[in-house]
């Protein structure tokens, strides 16, 4: 019997794959108290290399991952505006880098790799100094998302 995919309420084309790992694992336990639950190995590559394999094979050019964390923590991470949730998957129109708690869109945290379009070149071009005077790569991605979204 082959087994049916659910199909997702949100655009089929994927672009920016974000990875919502938040959980602490607990039903993996005691196996999680030392290794986060995306990295234990099934068989000999962690589970979360599979997640990334799917999305890259779906199209996905972006991996975000994406942390929840508690609001006092907020002004350590990207910050994700989410506006859609469905299950697991969240609809972003941007992101804050490092907001007060007060200011943070959501508790969706942006932490990982990114697989990025060239034309983030151009948005870094064009970015000025924020959080710490530095030039944030969440700001050219927010900028980005304004045009194409974040799907994940």
């Amino acid at each position: 019997m082959q087994q049916q995919r659910l199909e997702s309420p949100i655009s089929p084309r994927i672009r920016t794959a974000i990875f919502p790992v938040a959980a602490l694992g607990s039903r993996f336990l005691p196996a999680t108290k030392a290794t986060p639950k995306e990295l234990l190995p099934v068989i000999d590559t962690p589970l979360f290399q599979y997640a990334i394999d799917e999305a890259r094979e779906a199209g996905g050019e972006r991996m975000v991952v994406s942390l929840q964390v508690e609001e006092e923590e907020t002004r350590k991470y990207g910050m994700l505006s989410v506006t859609e949730r469905s299950g697991r998957l969240l609809r972003a129109d941007g992101m804050v880098e490092k907001p007060d708690p007060a200011d943070a869109p959501s508790r969706d945290a942006v932490v990982g790799r990114y697989v990025l379009d060239g034309c983030i070149f151009d948005d870094l071009a064009q970015t000025t100094p924020g959080t710490g005077r530095e030039i944030q790569l969440t700001d050219s991605i927010a900028r980005g998302a304004s045009r194409v979204g974040l799907v994940g």
